[in-house]
């Protein structure tokens, strides 16, 4: 993975990462297990507290959130 930047919100940087991962790899899910686990394990770190986390949190899955974030886009 890249060198992480400061995120705006928590675990901003690892949803990034998987959406980068999925756009590099054809939306291939299987090919970005590893950004996944690295977002799941931040959600455990943070308790699910920043709503990045919604989808990841067991108690919300399923459940419809009016929250939205996005990743920066990265000029290359």
């Amino acid at each position: 993975m890249p060198p992480r930047k400061r995120a705006r919100h928590l675990c901003q940087f690892e949803a990034c990462a998987i959406q980068t991962c999925l756009k590099n790899n054809g939306f291939k899910e299987e090919r970005c297990q590893d950004e996944i686990e690295e977002m799941k394990q931040c959600c455990k770190r943070v308790e699910y507290k920043s709503y990045i986390c919604d989808g990841f949190n067991p108690e919300l899955i399923g459940k419809a959130t009016n929250k939205s974030g996005s990743c920066p886009i990265n000029k290359q």
